[in-house]
């Protein structure tokens, strides 16, 4: 009577409690969730700075893309740690499984919010903006054989002669490559008016178009405006403040399908 009992000594290969795994849990998937979520956001605009006009990927197949990319190079590298992956069996333990599932989902949520950092770096530092916005760029259909004979000709007539997209996507890398951008340029044309200069989307004009977001039709012949003073007057108004002006102009011959210059088949 009277005798005290002295409490056995924990073991030293006990399970950690509840609490133990669920903060246990957090670092890694915590780290995932940053990394996946800042990842998508560098990498699609990466994706959309090198490869949208070339693909022709939209904004939202660049960042599916990025995702893919994001959560297979997270899963990947949570494979290498040693134990990330393991789970209590559900059934014998229940309470060590939802402890586990509730340390994930909290630090997922935490690292899916601490990856938004690259939305508030400031202007200079996001790859968006050292360009023009990524849009998608519709490529022109395979030629028929028509229009690669017309083509064939263009070539043997004017050797430097280069097709709309092309031109397109090197004017607009170096462009961006001096801060060029939808925020602070205007692009206006003026050249011909004939409905054959813009009835394909991947024709230079509309292909430009696109690319900056909008456009300002000065009209033209033989690559001279025709717009007047309340046109130029006009456009004028229409200039970001501080911004950049881009102005596509110059004459045009049309290829007739027999190889004849100054006609068109319609």
């Amino acid at each position: 009577p009277g005798a005290a009992v002295a409490a056995p000594e924990a073991s030293a290969d006990a399970p950690p409690g509840l609490a133990a795994l669920r903060m246990g849990e957090v670092p890694p998937w915590a780290f995932f969730g940053c990394s996946f979520n800042a990842v998508m956001l560098i990498a699609g605009d990466l994706i959309d700075l090198v490869f949208a006009a070339k693909l022709g990927l939209s904004p939202l197949a660049a960042s599916g893309l990025a995702s893919t990319l994001a959560a297979a190079g997270g899963v990947s590298v949570l494979q290498l740690l040693p134990g990330v992956l393991d789970m209590p069996d559900r059934v014998r333990e229940p309470e060590a499984w939802r402890a586990k599932i509730q340390g994930r989902l909290a630090g997922l949520f935490m690292g899916f919010a601490l990856g938004l950092f690259p939305l508030f770096w400031p202007d200079e530092w996001r790859l968006w903006r050292k360009g023009a916005a990524a849009v998608a760029q519709r490529r022109r259909d395979p030629l028929t054989a028509e229009e690669q004979a017309v083509a064939l000709k263009c070539t043997e007539e004017f050797p430097t002669a280069v097709t709309g997209p092309p031109l397109e996507e090197a004017v607009y890398r170096s462009l961006a490559a001096r801060g060029w951008n939808t925020d602070n340029t205007l692009f206006a044309h003026a050249s011909c008016p004939d409905e054959v200069n813009y009835d394909d989307a991947a024709d230079l004009a509309n292909l430009l178009s696109t690319r900056w977001g909008k456009r300002f039709t000065l009209g033209g012949l033989a690559g001279m405006s025709f717009s007047g003073k309340t046109g130029w007057g006009a456009f004028s108004a229409h200039t970001p403040k501080d911004g950049k002006i881009f102005i596509l102009y110059g004459p045009h011959v049309g290829i007739g399908n027999s190889g004849a210059f100054s006609k068109i088949r319609r």
